[in-house]
This record gives C-alpha cells, structure tokens and sequence, in this order.
C-alpha cells in the first residue's frame, strides 16, 4: 500500500536571516515553541496534549535554548532547502521515499513514502470483471468436468454423465446494502444451468437455464448483499461445452440522482452576475452550487445580496451551500476562526427570510496538506473529527463534510470519520479520477460506509486544470541529496541543495523520475466529457441506495475567468 502524505512547500519554507560567513553545521529538535532565526520551522500535532514544533536551525542557536534538545545533523544548513516530517520507523524499515515536485516552480507539493503494494481484492461492485477466475473448482464423482481458465475466457467441458457436475467459481462479497446482479456473456451447448449461490450453502437442483448458443448471448444473476457468493455452473447429463466470454458486475437498480452540484470559489461571481451563474447552473442542469461567502468582524459581508441570490436559486429549483475549508482549522487558531465564521453564518440565517437560508454548511478540512501531517497521521485525524463536532454544535445542525476517496485507509482515518459520523449530513466523496471503472472503485468503499450509517453521499469528480508536476523517487544510499533525522516518534525529512553523505540521518539519493499524470486526474476543462462520464457512472453507482447525486470541481463554466473577474482569496476556502 502505499500511503499519502500531501504537503507544501509554501507552509514549511521560512526566511532564513542573514547570509552565512562560513559553513555553520544544522541541528534539529523537537520544540515547544517557534525559534527565532530558525530555517524551517513546522507546527506538528500534539502529543500527550503538548504541541511542538519540528525546526531546523544552527547548532549554536538550539543549544542556547532550554526549550529545545538539539540532534546535530552534520549538514551544512546553508545547503538544507527544504524540510518536512514523517513518522519514524525502526531501522531497516524505511521505504523508499517520493517527491512529487511542480515543473512551473520546481516547489516540492507532495511527499510520499512508498510501502510494497497490498495484495489485490476482488470488488464485487459495477463494472468490476470477474474473469480472469483467480479461484475455481470441479465437482461430481464421475470426474467428467474440465475446465480450463485463461485471462480472457473461461472455459468448461462436461463428459456424458448421470450424477451431478460442473464448476463452482468463488465470487467474493458483495457490499450489504447494495443491489448488485452478475452479466455473464456466453455461448453454449444445450442444457447447462447457472446460478448464484451463498458460498458454503448447496446449490439448488435447477438454476438459470442457459440456452444453446453458437454466438454470445448474455445472462443476468441477482448476487446476494452482504455474503461470500460463488456462480455454480452445471453440466447436463448428455455433456458439453460451456464458455463464459466475459462475467461483468453491475447496478440492479435504475434511479434517477438529484441534480449535480457544482463549486464556485469566488464569491465575486455570484455577487456581481446573479443571474449570469444561475444562467450557467441551468445550461448544465445544475441543482445544487456551493459558494464561499465573505465574512468580516463575525458577520456575513453583504448579507441583502447574499439573501438575494440565495431567494433567487431557491425559485430556479437550486440550493445554495456555504463552503469553508482550511487544512488549519485542526489547530487551536485555526479552529477558532473556523468557529466565528460558523457563528457568523448561524446568525445570517437566523435573521434571513425563509425563501434566502443557505440549504447548509459545507466543510473541506484536509489536514494531508498541512506539512506535518505524515508525522501523526491518527492525531491530525482525531484533531479533524473534533473540529467537525464542534463546528456543527455552533451551527446547532449537521454539516457536509468533504473526504478524499482513500480517509478509510489512512492512519486514523476510519476512526476519525466513526467518530465524526454523529455531526454529518451528507458526506462528499473526492473520487478524483477521469477512467469510470477507476472512479467506481475509489468511490466504493465510502458509499457502502455512508449506506451503513444512512448518510447520503455525493460523488466528486475534477474537471480543472492542474499543474504539470514531476515525481521523483529516492532510495536509500551511502550518499544523496535526501536525508531522513530520526527524533523521538517523528522522523524530519531534509532536502540539500547537493548530494553529502550519510550523517546523523539516513541518505537517500534520487533514483528515478517520472511525470505526474493529471489526466488520470482531471478532465483539465472538458466539461463535455466530464458530464457523459458523470452520467455514465451515475447508473453503476445507483447500486448504493446512499449515493444522491455527482458534483464537479473546478468547471471552467464557473471560474473567474469564465466570468472575466479576477480572482482573489476573500474568506476562507
């Protein structure tokens, strides 16, 4: 598995003061404070309820204060440009480390380490194959069945034969609360029965009769929720040959979703063209727009043209959802902030008439961007989950809550969500993929977990730009331009202007580089494509009851320049 530690370059680089007469040596320490004239310098998450900061600084400077206890590094701190953190792992454990690195700046946006792959799970969800068969088996007395499975097809032969025969091919689980049938495409001589049955339960005397069929015809099985299944095929007594061609999972349902969302970041847009938004949200048949909203002195800026707008989209059949969102709000400064501009949006609708109240509060909190993150995952995460709680107390109602595809994985992760659940109102799922097989997938895991919890849920896709980055990938070395400081249960990952060799920490030099690759990301502007693909998905996700509707991320329709406005950071995003 390989685990992602999102940072940025932007958060974690500090002015260095002053211009070094000679070769000063680095040392780094765990502080309860910032140091003055440090480097770099990075707020970790508290441990044990003490927060504490990871710095790079001289030598000399650390060893002068008493809230530090410096490790030397034996690094020229001239030559560090850049700091980040990690957890620390026993000796000997260390992956291999990637940098994800912007091409338009050469500012380093990601840090990765790289664990062995997890083993594959089959999925039983739309879309998924289940060929090639990874386990199957025979059965009957007469050892009259062949069978013969490759990764395009699988084949059966059954000699004439008085006693029951076949194959039995393990299918896997199906998520509980889903409605899931099997489409197998086949061709057959007469007499052969299918069926699906819970796995370890005896199949039934008489299943799905298949017809006999020189060319592929197509058979459609129910799978049962929530069980280990398997598809028994049976031969007929007088024998023959039975070829399934190809065994695709899809949607026993067919409803209709609630009309997309959309984001619109600058508030400009809709507070200078009202109409010409909601013009544009009708064109795509868009039913639902978060927007930011400025706030000033704990109050709404502009609440009549807020109120405005909202009445407006309100008599066009669109809702209107204030977005927030910071990677800071799991701090103590940040959350406090996050709570007053919450109190602020609580007192708008308190006092706005009932056809102007935003339909509710969205809240895109990522703590992976903050830099010290991959430190302590499980504290970022718990940090996270109590400012989603207290957030919703000071609305006094539910939130949205934005998640990325993969929280149930991360360190923490499926805790904090548990522990968060009671404050959702729906839950919207970053499935930033472009491929509809891979979109379905991400997505799976969080739409059974919100169909467990009753929670409606909406998938997101991403259709704005993203800039071309590299990633490099670094393994360990006697010598290189990485080194990794062990301190305490956080490891501080440096970056050298040149290669040096091993020190204090252990060295790692690049080994190879690769583009990044957007496109698997974002439909980078095609909206066309962005909507078929949208529509297409949206009949294999119907499968899970808590799925409500698609959202998109970044529609060029809605930008600042679709609207020639310039834009401008104003509130929080």
């Amino acid at each position: 598995m390989r685990i992602l530690i999102l940072t940025s370059l932007a958060c974690v680089v500090c002015a260095f003061a002053g211009t070094m007469a000679r070769a000063e040596e680095a040392a780094v320490a765990l502080c309860g404070k910032p140091i003055p004239d440090s480097r770099f310098s990075i707020l970790l998450p508290p441990r044990d309820g003490r927060s504490l900061n990871l710095v790079i600084a001289t030598s000399e400077r650390l060893r002068n204060d008493a809230d530090c206890k410096p490790i030397r590094t034996e690094l020229p701190i001239e030559a560090i440009e850049w700091l980040g953190a990690l957890p620390t792992v026993k000796l000997g454990d260390e992956s291999r480390i990637a940098l994800t690195v912007r091409e338009a700046d050469h500012q380093i946006v990601s840090l990765e380490v790289d664990n062995p792959p997890a083993a594959l799970v089959r999925q039983l969800i739309p879309r998924a194959e289940i060929l090639p068969v990874a386990n199957y088996r025979i059965f009957g007395g007469e050892e009259r069945v062949a069978a013969q499975p490759d990764i395009s097809a699988f084949d059966i032969k059954c000699h004439p034969g008085k006693r029951p025969a076949g194959a039995i091919l393990e299918l896997g689980a199906a998520p509980s609360d889903m409605s899931i049938a099997l489409d197998l495409l086949v061709t057959s001589t007469a007499g052969f029965q299918v069926q699906i049955v819970r796995t370890g339960r005896d199949a039934k005397d008489a299943g799905e009769g298949v017809p006999s069929a020189l060319d592929a015809t197509t058979i459609s099985l129910p799978i049962p929720p929530d069980a280990e299944s398997s598809l028994v095929v049976s031969c007929p007594q007088a024998g023959g040959r039975f070829r399934i061609e190809k065994g695709t999972i899809r949607s026993a349902v067919a409803r209709g979703l609630d009309a997309p969302s959309a984001w619109v970041w600058e508030p400009d847009i809709w507070k200078r063209y009202p109409e010409r938004l909601l013009d544009v949200a009708a064109r795509l048949g868009l039913g639902r727009l978060y927007t930011t909203v400025p706030i000033a002195q704990g109050q709404v800026r502009d609440p009549e043209r807020l109120a405005g707008f909202v009445g407006a989209a309100h008599a066009l059949g669109v809702e209107v959802v204030a977005v927030e969102g910071d990677p800071d709000m799991i701090y103590p400064n940040g959350r406090t902030n996050a709570l007053g501009r919450a109190l602020a949006l609580a007192d708008y609708n308190t006092r706005a008439a009932p056809n102007s109240l935003i339909d509710g509060v969205q809240y895109d909190i990522e703590p992976y961007l903050s830099p010290s993150y991959g430190a302590r995952t499980h504290v970022a995460w718990q940090l996270w989950a109590e400012t989603l709680q207290q957030l919703s107390a000071a609305l006094d109602k539910k939130i949205e809550v934005v998640v990325p595809y993969w929280i149930l994985e991360a360190g923490g992760g499926s805790d904090a969500l548990a522990q968060a659940s009671p404050a959702i109102d729906r839950l919207i799922i970053m499935a930033y993929r472009t491929d509809p097989d891979a979109i379905v997938s991400a997505a799976a895991p969080l739409l059974s977990w919100s169909a467990r919890h009753a929670l409606p849920a909406t998938v997101a896709l991403e259709t704005g730009p993203l800039a071309p980055e590299r990633r490099k990938v670094y393994v360990k070395s006697s010598e290189g331009d990485l080194h990794v400081i062990r301190l305490d249960d956080v490891a501080a990952v440096v970056m050298l202007d040149h290669a040096l060799a091993s020190s204090t920490g252990r060295a790692y030099r690049l080994s190879h580089t690769g583009p990044s690759q957007a496109a698997r990301v974002t439909f980078d502007g095609d909206t066309e494509t962005a909507l078929k693909v949208g529509a297409e998905i949206s009949k294999d996700l119907a499968a899970w009851p808590s799925l409500e509707r698609i959202a998109y991320h970044g529609l060029p329709q809605v930008s600042p320049a679709a609207f020639a406005i310039r834009a401008r950071a104003e509130g929080h995003r």
